[in-house]
């Protein structure tokens, strides 16, 4: 993809310049695949078979900063790969002005099915390129990672995603990791938006889950579940405000969707909470407050 340079200090590449860029050194495709709105699909791997190769940007996630002291921000995008099976690999992804044009320079594998929490890039010298993740420890199910890490790499000279090393692994998925921060509903499931007006949020505290469900307060006790991020409700109790019809529709949305989650985690940063119910699993999608659409290379709050 052409670009144009950019001042130094500017803002580095956007998500949709990178959703039409060339991408190399993604796991079970093609050395490079080029994608068209954030979206490459290979070949079927039988003739007339519906199984084919998939690549997806993660929506709307990039994060700014300048990884190899140039004085340009780089951007740090994550890239999905799926094959047809059950499983997805995620990496993440550099992009940066090289000669005018916006190249992927460097990629790395983070693992199958891994959940990404927040990424950020320090101001060590070198900057340090950090991701928390959550994936499957030794006792996990690969469906259901439950392993708290950080992995980390430098931006080579070469180009390079250099690992730093190792580091053990700090706790397991648990409702504590998503403490201490107010979440806001932006999405009822992973296609379908919801409104910022009127707002519903959630809080995770000693007592459970809480916040403003359009337009009254709710309140539930919420225990773990069997596995890691499975979690149980309680009945959620709500103050008796009335509201404008509109906004009472999206409470009794929101409470009655609510009532149904049975399992939390992580989707690039943002906490989705995924529910079950007659039409099949959905998974409700919720930022950070005060979060944008897009991450920025401010340390994300793990």
């Amino acid at each position: 993809m052409q670009g144009g340079a950019r001042r130094a200090g500017g803002p580095g590449p956007t998500w949709d310049e990178a959703a039409a860029a060339t991408y190399r050194d993604l796991a079970d495709v093609e050395p490079e695949v080029t994608l068209a709105g954030g979206r490459w699909e290979g070949a079927p791997y039988v003739a007339g078979g519906a199984a084919r190769p998939a690549v997806t940007l993660v929506q709307d996630f990039v994060v700014h900063g300048d990884l190899d002291g140039d004085g340009e921000p780089e951007a740090v995008v994550l890239v999905a790969v799926a094959t047809g099976a059950s499983g997805e690999r995620l990496h993440v992804a550099v992009l940066a002005q090289r000669d005018g044009a916006l190249r992927n320079v460097a990629t790395a594998l983070l693992g199958d099915r891994v959940q990404v929490r927040g990424i950020r890039i320090t101001p060590d010298e070198p900057p340090h390129l950090l991701v928390d993740l959550v994936r499957a420890g030794p006792q996990d199910a690969a469906c259901c990672p439950g392993e708290l890490a950080t992995r980390g790499w430098t931006l080579a000279p070469d180009d390079r995603l250099a690992p730093l090393p190792a580091t053990a692994p700090h706790g397991r998925l648990a409702l504590a990791a998503v403490s201490g921060t107010e979440w806001v509903l932006r999405a009822w499931d992973r296609d379908q938006p919801a409104a910022t007006e009127p707002a519903v949020t959630l809080t995770v505290g000693d007592q459970g889950f809480a916040g403003r469900a359009a337009c009254n307060t709710y309140f539930a006790a919420v225990a773990p579940g069997d596995s890691p991020g499975a979690v149980v409700l309680g009945p959620i109790g709500t103050t008796r405000m009335a509201c404008p019809a509109p906004t009472m529709a999206v409470e009794r949305r929101f409470l009655e969707t609510l009532r149904r989650v049975q399992r939390f985690g992580f989707m690039a940063g943002r906490l989705v909470l995924t529910y079950e119910g007659e039409g099949g699993a959905g998974t409700m999608v919720l930022h950070a407050a005060g979060a944008g659409a897009t991450s920025s290379s401010r340390p994300s709050n793990p």
